[in-house]
């Protein structure tokens, strides 16, 4: 999901079976990482965001959240 025009990203679980459900991969023992191109491009998020690190946070109701506001890290 997208909060505009915050620019926040939320992450919510879902059932693997779910055709709007994006694979979270464990990279290193603290990092996890989302393929979420579609999403992107869907929304329109601008290329200078896709393929950066962004810290993430734990919000209400389960849902983890990226405010593409802040500094990105080069991935």
């Amino acid at each position: 999901m997208l909060y505009a025009p915050e620019q926040v990203i939320g992450f919510k679980a879902a059932p693997r079976s779910s055709p709007d459900a994006y694979a979270v991969r464990n990279t290193t023992k603290t990092a996890f990482q989302v393929e979420g191109r579609a999403f992107l491009k869907y929304y329109g998020i601008p290329e200078d965001r896709r393929g950066r690190r962004y810290r993430a946070r734990l919000v209400d109701e389960g849902i983890l959240a990226i405010d593409l506001n802040q500094d990105g890290e080069d991935g």
